[in-house]
């Protein structure tokens, strides 16, 4: 079944061919969810409503969030609260902030801890964590008091005795961790399944891993430890993508092109390796022209990539120099640039401190360092529409965003001042994350907000200061 869609203005809902479903309007809606409800809010507050547009019970909230797994976040009182589909509270407990469930279990935050719940309610873990993840494939990331990552099962007891200082989730048996000496893959009793590093490493897919090892060869590694080497393997000489290209513009079109390609592939492989991206996450694009881009492909892992491995396509994704297909997200760069005709580039990544913030709660539009205001869109479904539109609001007055619980999007005029707002957005993530893993953040007086708006020149006095 194929849910109705918030209307473009996202006071409505509307089908695939663009009709109204109720005659309703609300000031604002979010996506459907199975089993056919989505969260609304108008004068009375946020509440829920079904198929009709009628509302599924009494209540109203400060705010209401989709259904995941039966239950949805609510919020009263600045208390976070799930409900069930019959709008009653699951079970009498509430929380700082409130994540969705996936999987049967949810990540909550109390006291500047965090915590997984399962669908009773009940906590895994009673001291909680300093981050936790989602559940996949019954196995959680988490950190503990000393910084390192840890593996957890779905009964809150880890999973086994080792600890990291970088870890990825379980896929297909195995899991990439990192100690002092590099990356490697570890099995499912956290024991390494080769003795060596790697300066570089993606997971394995159909038993096969790509990897740098520690004097930039490029090796592919199967899931016993074999290494082979790369057919026409190239080395990371430094001179090779380990600067920023110098631009040139001539009157050559594959010139400038190659040249842009080669500037793309720098910032990609840079990206990986200040960990802004990991594995096959991400995407990245430049405007050609009106009608075309160049974006890294489906499936590509970024850290890996080349020239050769960007495609050109029209606006409307249709590769026109190979034939891979454009990253999903494709209709995200489309809209930012026909909405944005000054921006000549695209960045979406994953870094983990901006990820943790949304994760958290962490409104960095209104805590305040010495980084302009980040603006936190509701949660979509990645590769959907539904991220094309929880950004749209913030494309034409704003140059990034974080897509909450999934990634960060920045645009800019080129590549170089992209990257940039990627990096400084991460920053201030990772520093309010740290503060507040610290003690609670006291909001910034008002006096010292305005000078801030004044020095970055946006408008204070048009800017709400709520929930500081």
């Amino acid at each position: 079944m194929q849910l109705p869609r918030p209307s473009s203005c996202g006071t409505f809902h509307i089908t695939k061919t663009g009709e109204r479903i109720y005659s309703n309007k609300f000031d604002w809606v979010l996506p459907f969810h199975n089993p056919g409800l989505a969260p609304v809010g108008d004068a009375s507050g946020s509440y829920h409503i079904d198929l009709k547009g009628m509302p599924l019970y009494a209540q109203r909230y400060q705010r209401t969030f989709g259904y995941y797994d039966g239950l949805a976040s609510v919020v009263m009182d600045h208390k976070w609260f799930h409900i069930d589909e019959d709008g009653k509270i699951a079970f009498g407990k509430n929380w700082d902030w409130a994540g969705n469930f996936q999987s049967g279990f949810c990540v909550v935050r109390k006291d500047n801890r965090m915590f997984h719940i399962n669908k009773q309610g009940n906590v895994l873990n009673d001291s909680g964590w300093t981050y936790a993840g989602d559940f996949r494939d019954k196995i959680s990331v988490v950190r503990d008091n000393n910084g390192f990552y840890r593996h957890i099962n779905n009964k809150g007891d880890f999973a086994h005795d080792m600890k990291f200082q970088q870890l990825g989730v379980y896929h297909k048996g195995f899991a990439v961790a990192k100690d002092v000496d590099g990356w490697f893959h570890i099995d499912l009793n956290g024991n390494q399944i080769y003795p060596f590093r790697f300066q570089e490493l993606e997971p394995f897919y159909n038993g096969i891993a790509k990897a740098v090892m520690l004097d930039g060869i490029e090796v592919l590694i199967d899931e016993k430890g074999k290494v082979a080497p790369i057919e026409n393997q190239r080395t990371f000489q430094p001179e090779d993508y380990s600067t920023l290209p110098k631009q040139i513009n001539t009157k050559s079109e594959f010139v400038n092109e190659l040249n842009l390609r080669k500037e793309m592939t720098f910032i990609c492989r840079h990206m990986y390796k200040m960990g802004y991206n990991l594995t096959i996450d991400g995407n990245i694009s430049h405007r050609i022209n009106s009608e075309q881009m160049i974006i890294s492909p489906s499936g590509q892992h970024l850290g890996f990539i080349t020239p050769e491995d960007f495609i050109l396509t029209d606006m409307n994704g249709k590769s026109l120099s190979s034939d891979r297909k454009p990253s999903s997200e494709w209709k995200l760069h489309k809209e930012i640039y026909q909405l944005r005709p000054d921006i000549n580039c695209v960045i979406h990544a994953h870094p983990p401190s901006a990820i943790a913030a949304s994760v958290a709660n962490i409104d960095l539009s209104k805590v305040f360092a010495h980084y302009s205001p980040i603006p936190t869109t509701e949660f979509a479904v990645n590769c959907t529409d539904e991220v094309v539109e929880v950004l749209a609001p913030f494309i034409e007055k704003e140059n990034w965003a974080i897509l909450k619980r999934h990634g960060v999007v920045t645009w800019a005029n080129n590549l170089t001042n992209t990257f940039l707002r990627l990096e400084g957005l991460e920053q201030c993530a990772k520093i309010v994350t740290m503060a507040s893993s610290i003690t609670e953040i006291k909001p910034m007086s008002e006096d010292n907000v305005r000078k801030l708006f004044n020095m970055w020149g946006l408008d204070f006095e048009n800017y709400s200061l709520g929930g500081l």
